[in-house]
This record gives structure tokens, sequence and C-alpha cells, in this order.
């Protein structure tokens, strides 16, 4: 039941990270038998889709992150006070940031 209600009370941000295909497409080239090449061609007519589009949607499947990407409470509190503009602190350098976190 909690579950149910931080869903309700999380705010989707727009710092998702997407997966997009580049605007120039490449050659990608894969190396296997006869009888693999034939499976896999195979599975893609099952799909209805052509070979390129079937192992491209098996990849892009396999690159879905599986974990939860809702924040718990402590983090979704310094994401809003973030926004909100709170708590930010200027460094004139990188050093001075690293100094200040003890790095």
């Amino acid at each position: 039941m909690k579950k149910k209600q931080k869903r309700e009370k999380y705010v989707a941000r727009p710092r998702e990270m997407t997966i997009c295909a580049p605007e120039k497409k490449v050659r990608l080239a894969i190396v296997c038998s006869q009888e693999e090449r034939k499976y896999i061609k195979m599975l893609a007519s099952y799909e209805e889709m052509t070979l390129n589009d079937f192992v491209l949607n098996c990849v892009r499947q396999r690159m879905k992150c599986t974990k939860s990407h809702i924040p718990n409470e402590e983090t979704e509190e310094a994401l809003n006070a973030s926004d909100r503009g709170e708590d930010h602190r200027k460094h004139a350098s990188l050093e001075d940031m690293f100094k200040f976190l003890g790095i």
C-alpha cells in the first residue's frame, strides 16, 4: 500500500536517460553459424519482423533497466529542495569544491 502512495506522490522529472537511435545509421555484422541464422530468421518471421528489426528489438529489451527509479523520501526531498533553489553551494573552482567535499 505504501508503494502506491509513493507512486501517486512522485513527480516525474526531466532527468531521464533515454536510448535514441542516432541520426546516422551504421552497419553491424554478427558472426553466427548457418543454423543460428536460420533460427533467428524463423523467430523474426514468427514476429512478422525483419531480421534487423527483430535483433534490434531483442537488444532494446535487454537495455531496459529493471530497477525501480522511484526515489526514497530523502532523495525526493533533496530533489524538491533543488527545484526550489535551496541548498545550492557555489564554488570558485573545482579545487574548492573538492576541498569542500573532502576529496
